[in-house]
Order: C-alpha cells, then sequence, then structure tokens
C-alpha cells in the first residue's frame, strides 16, 4: 500500500474528532484486542466502557485475588483453561473507579469469542450448556437486529455442601459479521447488577462494539 500523507492526516483528524465526541458523551475508555482466524491476518476488536468503569484483566486480577469475589477466585483455574481456548477474544472483569484501586469490586465479566463460519447459522446451537455445577436455568433469546441476537439466561450454580445455590445473569450477544460470529456475554452474580439499569448498560458496551481487518477510526 502507497503512503499518502493527506490520507493519513485525514484520518488522524477523523480519529481525533471521533474520540472527542465519544470523550463528550462520557465513554473515552477504550479497549483493543487482536482476533486468530484460521486464514489471513488477525483482526481487531475493539470495546468501550462508560466513564465511571473499567475493564481488567479477569485472570490477572484473580490471581491477584484484589477485589475479586469468591465466585472470581475459586475459578482461577477455569479461567486460565478457557482464556486459552481457540477462539477466546477477551476474559475481563468490570468494576467501578470511584473507589482506590485496592478496592473496587468486580460487578460483571465480559468474555468476547470469535468463532469463523463452519455451516449455517443457527443461533439454538449457540446457546448457553448447563455446566456440572448447574442446579437448575432458564433461557431465552430475541433476536435484535438481521446480525445480532441477545440471549437472557438466569440460572442456579451449587456452592458446596450446605450453601445456598448461587444466582448468576448472563445476557449475551451473538452477533453475525463478515468475518465470523462473535459473541459478547456479561455475567454477574450481584443482586444490584440483575435490573433493567444493568441490562442498558451491558446493551451499550455491546454497541460500542467493533471488529475490523483494521483499527476503527475511533482507535
Amino acid at each position: 500500500m502507497t503512503f499518502n500523507l493527506l490520507d493519513e492526516f485525514a484520518l488522524h483528524r477523523a480519529r481525533q474528532a471521533s474520540q472527542k465526541s465519544w470523550e463528550e458523551h462520557h465513554w473515552a475508555a477504550h479497549y483493543g484486542f487482536q482476533v486468530q482466524r484460521a486464514a489471513g491476518p488477525p483482526l481487531v476488536f475493539e470495546i468501550r466502557t462508560p466513564d465511571g468503569l473499567e475493564m481488567v484483566d479477569a485472570v490477572a486480577l484473580a490471581r491477584a485475588a484484589r477485589g475479586a469475589p469468591a465466585w472470581i477466585g475459586d475459578a482461577l483455574n477455569g479461567l486460565q483453561e478457557a482464556v486459552e481456548l481457540p477462539g477466546v477474544v477477551l476474559i475481563g472483569a468490570l468494576r467501578g473507579t470511584s473507589t482506590p484501586e485496592a478496592q473496587r469490586e468486580v460487578v460483571a465479566t465480559l468474555t468476547v469469542t470469535f468463532v469463523e463460519p463452519d455451516g449455517p447459522f443457527d443461533i439454538k446451537a449457540l446457546m448457553p450448556k448447563d455446566s456440572p455445577s448447574t442446579i437448575k436455568s432458564q433461557q431465552d433469546y430475541h433476536q435484535l437486529s438481521d446480525h445480532m441476537w441477545r440471549i437472557h439466561r438466569i440460572s442456579g450454580e451449587a456452592q458446596g455442601e450446605g450453601r445456598e445455590p448461587l444466582p448468576v445473569l448472563l445476557i449475551e450477544y451473538v452477533w453475525k459479521t463478515t468475518y465470523g460470529v462473535v459473541t459478547m456475554a456479561f455475567a454477574t452474580t450481584r443482586m444490584d447488577m440483575m435490573g433493567e439499569k444493568a441490562s442498558e448498560l451491558f446493551d451499550q458496551i455491546r454497541q460500542s462494539a467493533y471488529i475490523g481487518e483494521e483499527p476503527s477510526i475511533t482507535a
């Protein structure tokens, strides 16, 4: 590709303007990740969080055991194995920024995966499955557009003998893109994150997502 100074300058100005717009709407935090695929160079996945909310590496957080609730700390081995699975783009822990770093508690996790096309698309085949610890579960899905579905799941997970089941809310977005299927799964066990406002927050974060061969204009 031939370098064009005017094109690069125009792209720089566009990115500055776009970033300013995000900041004015209080969505300054920007995260970018490489997405490996079977053939061709890696893709780029980007996502944002609103002011007052940050995303940190869930595996590193659990390893440090700093502010991590038991359902993350106890699952460190599972997190380490999961992040190494093919197609896993990120496993992030969402937490507020209004308190000192050492006191920040995880309010939800975000797991993003990418799968290249392999046969006809079937949303039912992508529905979450019960794990050995699942005592009961209920889930459904809703089509948001021609390319986006939202899965809503509530489950009760065993915590051991003599302990009450742990309620888990999972809101997963399934995004059929030109390159393949991207899933964005938000999970939480906090009762204050199981209402409508939290669901709206997850949906807003989902809407900031981008995937492509080059960084977006907002990067």
